[in-house]
């Protein structure tokens, strides 16, 4: 009797734990930490949020192993942290996301802000290259037309004529444009005469010509002049004509 009392209970034993084992359901958190995880893995939380991310992979790890030994209160704690560390990983990855495009977004402005400025200091600078281009070549145009002024004289004369003076105030003009340029006033014979004559015939015109521009302001100490006498005519022809050119002052000053 005893004997079949015992084995009674022990078969009831094995009969619960059988109908315990067959009636073990995986707790719903379990998928839920699954979806949650995935979303986190949808918003590049393993890229933003890697520690988070990192974290609910092992607590979801940990869940499916407590549900595969079908230990569901171990299972479903499991499950739940690793839900909610993957919530977080999810949130992490969002703000981090943000926060890089902001500054992104930051660095793209400040290198377009800097483009931009760069593009108008090479635009100024180009147009800066061009006036001081420009205002160079006016200026050796300038110094260019002094060396081509000239005035005239009469035979055997040293005396400024009166179409001479237009030429002398405007020679005078451009020399107050330059005033650090020196001067030099070359005078000019015709053939007639000696060649001592002559040289000293050219220095009194080359020092007419200064001292008219004197009058007109210019400094003696920029001026020198300097005679040629006959020795080199604009027109070597022997007449009229071609002494009239060569009984001359002219102005030099250096260009460069």
């Amino acid at each position: 009797m005893k004997g079949t009392k015992f084995t009674m209970l022990t078969l009831l034993g094995v009969l619960f734990l059988w109908f315990g084992s067959g009636c073990y359901k995986t707790p719903p958190e379990l998928e839920e930490a699954k979806k949650a995880l995935q979303k986190a893995a949808e918003a590049e939380a393993p890229k933003y949020a890697p520690e988070q991310y990192k974290s609910a992979e092992e607590l979801l790890q940990q869940a499916e192993k407590a549900d595969v030994e079908k230990e569901e209160d171990e299972c479903r704690e499991k499950s739940i942290a690793a839900r909610d560390a993957a919530e977080n990983a999810y949130k992490a990855a969002l703000e981090e996301a943000e926060r890089q495009r902001r500054l992104a977004q930051e660095e793209a402005e400040r290198k377009k802000r800097e483009a931009e400025e760069a593009e108008r200091r090479r635009r100024e600078e180009e147009a800066e290259r061009r006036r001081q281009a420009m205002l160079e070549q006016q200026r050796k145009l300038k110094l260019s037309q002094i060396n081509n002024m000239k005035i005239h004289f009469d035979f055997d004369k040293a005396d400024i004529r009166p179409d001479a003076e237009p030429v002398l105030r405007q020679l005078a003009e451009l020399l107050r444009e330059f005033p650090n340029k020196p001067l030099t006033i070359e005078g000019h014979c015709d053939e007639r005469g000696s060649e001592e004559y002559n040289l000293a015939l050219g220095e009194r015109r080359a020092e007419a010509a200064k001292r008219y521009l004197m009058s007109l302001g210019i400094d003696e100490n920029r001026i020198e002049t300097i005679s040629y006498g006959e020795s080199r005519p604009i027109d070597p022809a022997s007449n009229e004509e071609a002494w009239a050119k060569n009984r001359r002052a002219e102005f030099k000053v250096p260009v460069e």
